[in-house]
């Protein structure tokens, strides 16, 4: 019977050796009695093994697979031992030859000998970043994945579980990173992040890549005071960032922002969750950077009034200063009794909001530049 399996596995592998051509997922076969592996020739090219066919496997995997997945992938091999299951179907993560980690899809079949006694494993390997459901860079999932995460809290039948706090965390001056130090020091920064932030989350499927420079972390949570826990949780992690700052030798220096929003998953539609919560980061940002900043309306109604005061500014410079008045303080020489000057005094009488006082427009205007053409007029 042994010489049975070493012929049928013979045969697995001319059969994978023509595979290999037409796919893009690596085969591989493992001989759980020896502890040998065997896999397709293209995964040298990712992943940082010497042959395509190696003993001491569980040693050299091991340098391979992402840490805090390996206790899983080895307690799979362990029930497949003892006779508790025949076949493989996992998902984790690798560790490629920059140090990124990339979700694979690992599903084989077990082959046994004549006492019914595991032998071989044999399969297939695939990575999964190539569906677009995780993120190259980080290893962690996409922003299509959250919203999932998010309509499947709105499923939930148990009011505990549909409610809690989204927290979104952004690298300040990221842009800047990547212009001078290069892209790939910046792709670092962002798996540096990602590891941060997956130390302080204890559910890593609660954690998502968004676009840039941000990282979402979704809670479902009963407290009271939800954005107490996503305040801590800030801290946490910045906490956590400003330490792996530090054992780097401050090669790198960064920090990073936050913004949290709260949400009842049943009432609350996932757009306008994102909108809030990256309204709060923008805020955390305009404070300063470096802070954490929770959703109100109240802040939010404020921002959209000056956002729609400039637009008016804007359509009234446009429109030959529409509604701008010029009013003239005397200015007197006390000696002589009369008016030796005057200075002008810029009024905005808005069509939508009124007589406006100019302490509510001109830092508006500056902030635009629109006070250059409105000076010059």
């Amino acid at each position: 019977m042994e010489r049975g399996i070493k012929l049928q596995l013979g045969q697995y592998k001319q059969a994978f050796s023509i595979i290999d051509q037409c796919t893009d997922d690596y085969m591989f076969v493992y001989d759980i009695v020896k502890d040998s592996f065997r896999i397709s020739r293209s995964a040298l090219d990712v992943f940082s093994l010497e042959s395509v066919e190696f003993s001491q496997a569980t040693e050299i995997l091991k340098g391979v697979i992402y840490k805090d997945d390996y206790q899983m992938v080895s307690a799979d091999i362990e029930r497949i031992r003892e006779c508790q299951q025949r076949s493989q179907d996992l998902e984790y993560r690798w560790i490629d030859k920059k140090g990124h980690p990339i979700w694979m899809s690992s599903r084989g079949c077990v082959i046994t000998d004549k006492d019914e006694i595991p032998h071989y494993l044999v399969g297939r390997i695939a990575q999964l970043d190539k569906q677009n459901k995780y993120d190259k860079v980080t290893g962690i999932y996409c922003e299509n994945v959250l919203e999932q995460e998010y309509a499947n809290l709105m499923e939930c039948n148990y009011c505990h579980l549909n409610r809690g706090y989204l927290l979104v965390i952004g690298i300040d001056n990221f842009r800047e990173i990547n212009e001078k130090y290069g892209r790939q020091i910046g792709d670092t920064v962002l798996l540096d992040v990602s590891r941060c932030i997956s130390q302080c989350v204890s559910d890593s499927k609660f954690i998502f890549r968004l676009k840039g420079d941000e990282f979402a972390v979704l809670v479902p949570s009963n407290a009271t005071s939800p954005m107490d826990e996503a305040k801590e949780l800030y801290k946490h992690i910045r906490s956590s960032v400003d330490t792996s700052i530090e054992q780097s030798g401050y090669h790198i220096f960064y920090t990073v922002s936050g913004g949290g929003c709260t949400f009842d998953a049943t009432k609350d539609h996932f757009d306008l969750i994102m909108r809030n919560v990256r309204f709060a980061l923008h805020s955390a940002k305009l404070n300063g950077k470096n802070v954490f900043a929770a959703y109100t309306l109240e802040d939010y109604q404020r921002y959209i009034k000056r956002l729609d005061l400039q637009e008016h500014l804007r359509k009234s410079i446009e429109h030959d200063f529409d509604g701008f008045e010029v009013y003239y303080q005397p200015i007197m020489k006390m000696s002589r009794n009369r008016v030796c000057g005057a200075e002008a005094l810029i009024r905005w009488n808005s069509v939508k909001y009124g007589f406006m006082s100019p302490v509510e427009f001109v830092p508006l205007l500056e902030e635009s530049s629109l006070i250059i053409p409105l000076g010059k007029w």
